[in-house]
């Protein structure tokens, strides 16, 4: 992958492939040589280089080009070398004035060179890299992004994180979140080979670009190595619960299940990407299609074999089937909820329940447990919390009487004591359907 890209403007054909044959040395630097001005800005445009070496031996002065370099990459700002024959003070000053980060006068020996032109790399990678994980920010993600896919060569992008970071990093705090990041970015490193590229795209969202080959080992390593470590950065009682309760407020509870990590891909392998803004979109549209799973997994964009086999490029998770004892609010929430966007069915009772749940499966329970059905609630949720099949149900509690503990302990997302405002209710279920 295209990481570091130096471009040589230097009007001599022997000296510049030169210093490209030198800089070359790196696989993850990718040197570009331009004997023209006007080209060399086309292409500076185009890779948006990270750094620039110009020599002073075209007809528009050294100073003039510096600045003009400024006035046209100051959205990402190379690292400017000048190369001279002069070695006069003055003409150095001029040119640093003028913009550059260095002047070099030539002859100069091949190691002095290589190792200030990886100087200056290294500390621009450095520059613009997360300080608690030193990978590539944003910036520089998406540069080598679009490198990526403006090149003619085969690429795969796997989109991951960390699922319920956030709520990690809120109960045990941002020192132990800290050693988990750093832990899942060093099995990230150990995943992938020194042509391949990691870099972030949030706190906690990382992309790894590798060749299409390698994309779904890769995926299927981090996976099971995570879930592997991840127990580990809890306490002994959560780790062997394998799940959070936290309370939103004095009253309510959710559960939250250990960290995990999911993992989207996409290719260039069977299908054209025009630009990385398209490339990230159909990924991320993909790395949604499993949110929704427990624990660690991963999903490719890779055409089944059978077409029986394929699945929909988007899922939307808006079955609801309701449970509730008091008429007048079963059909309000049926209503509203309607009204919301969701497909809704509300049963009567317990045995009409566990009939509709194994013949439509919804995306999410609305449980009423009231102090008459108290046991069958908690024995529900046990059923469909320890049976693979419904595993993905997501339920919530809403009671008059029940333990916070005892609820979520017994396996529903979210506990909501009566009585709740709707809108309040409206938000929780739009967070868990959406994987929030």
């Amino acid at each position: 992958m295209q990481a570091q890209v130096v471009l040589i403007i230097d009007s001599r054909n022997e000296l510049s492939q030169k210093y490209k044959k030198i800089i070359q040395q790196d696989c993850y630097v990718y040197p570009v040589i331009s004997h023209d001005i006007e080209q060399a800005f086309e292409i500076m445009e185009e890779l948006e280089p990270d750094l620039v070496i110009i020599s002073d031996t075209f007809k528009e002065s050294i100073t003039d080009l510096c600045k003009k370099i400024r006035n046209n990459s100051k959205l990402y700002r190379p690292v400017l070398v000048v190369l001279s024959k002069s070695s006069y003070l003055d003409d150095k000053l001029n040119a640093l004035k003028s913009g550059a980060d260095d002047f070099i006068s030539e002859p100069i020996e091949s190691s002095e060179f290589s190792i200030r032109i990886f100087a200056h790399l290294r500390r621009h990678v450095e520059e613009l890299s997360n300080t608690i994980t030193q990978l590539p920010t944003e910036k520089i993600t998406y540069k080598v992004l679009k490198r990526t896919i403006n090149s003619d060569i085969k690429w795969a992008l796997l989109y991951l994180d960390i699922d319920h970071f956030k709520t990690y990093t809120e109960i045990y705090g941002y020192l132990a979140a800290d050693k988990l990041l750093k832990t899942f970015v060093a099995i990230l490193k150990s995943a992938i080979d020194k042509g391949d590229f990691i870099g972030h795209l949030g706190e906690n969202t990382f992309i790894i670009l590798t060749a299409p080959y390698k994309a779904e080992q890769i995926a299927v390593y981090l996976n099971y190595t995570f879930d592997t470590v991840a127990p580990k950065f809890y306490s002994e009682k959560d780790a062997k619960k394998g799940y959070l309760i936290v309370s939103s407020d004095e009253k309510a509870g959710i559960r939250v299940p250990l960290v995990s990590t999911s993992i989207g891909i996409v290719s260039n392998q069977y299908k054209t990407y025009n630009n990385y803004q398209e490339a990230i979109n159909a990924v991320i549209n993909v790395h949604k299609m499993i949110k929704f799973l427990p624990g660690s997994s991963w999903i490719s964009d890779r055409p089944k074999i059978s077409t029986e086999e394929e699945s929909e490029t988007e899922i939307t998770k808006n079955k609801i089937m309701v449970l509730e004892s008091d008429a007048a609010l079963a059909y309000l929430l049926n209503t509203t909820l309607e009204m919301q966007g969701y497909k809704v069915e509300v049963a009567g009772n317990f045995e009409e329940l566990t009939s509709l749940i194994e013949k439509n499966q919804p995306d999410l329970l609305l449980l009423d447990a009231g102090d008459d059905i108290a046991e069958k609630s908690i024995e529900i949720c046990n059923f469909i919390k320890n049976n693979e099949k419904y595993s993905s149900i997501k339920i919530v509690v809403s009671t008059v009487i029940h333990d916070k503990e005892q609820v979520l302990d017994a396996g529903a997302d979210l506990y909501l004591p009566k009585p709740y405002e709707l809108m309040t209710l409206f938000g929780w279920i739009h967070k868990l359907l959406n994987y929030e």
